[in-house]
C-alpha cells in the first residue's frame, strides 16, 4: 500500500479557494491550499505566487505580472483596493 499523491485541484476549485481570502496573510495561508496554478504560459509555484504578490504589493511589478488563472489577480486588485490610503 503507497501512499497516494493529493489529487491537483482544478481552476474552479483554486478559484473557490482564492475567493476566500479576505487581506494578504490570508490570500498566502489559502495559496498552499490551492497548490500551483496553471496560467496560460506556465505552471506558476506556490512560492513564486508569493513573491509576484509581495513584489506588486511593494510596488516593484505591475498587476499585469500575476496570472489571472483562479482568479488570482482579481483577488490581488481587490484586496490592494482594501489597503490603499
Amino acid at each position: 500500500m503507497g501512499f497516494e499523491q493529493p489529487r491537483n485541484k482544478t481552476l474552479e476549485e483554486q478559484e473557490q479557494i482564492i475567493s476566500r481570502a479576505t487581506n494578504f496573510n490570508e490570500l498566502y495561508q489559502l495559496l498552499n491550499e490551492t497548490g500551483d496554478i496553471k496560467g496560460s504560459q506556465k505552471v506558476y509555484r506556490v512560492d513564486e505566487l508569493k513573491v509576484l504578490i509581495k513584489d506588486f504589493f511593494d510596488g516593484k511589478i505591475g498587476f499585469k505580472e500575476i496570472t489571472r488563472a483562479a482568479g488570482l489577480r482579481q483577488k490581488v486588485l481587490e484586496l490592494a483596493k482594501t489597503i490603499e490610503v
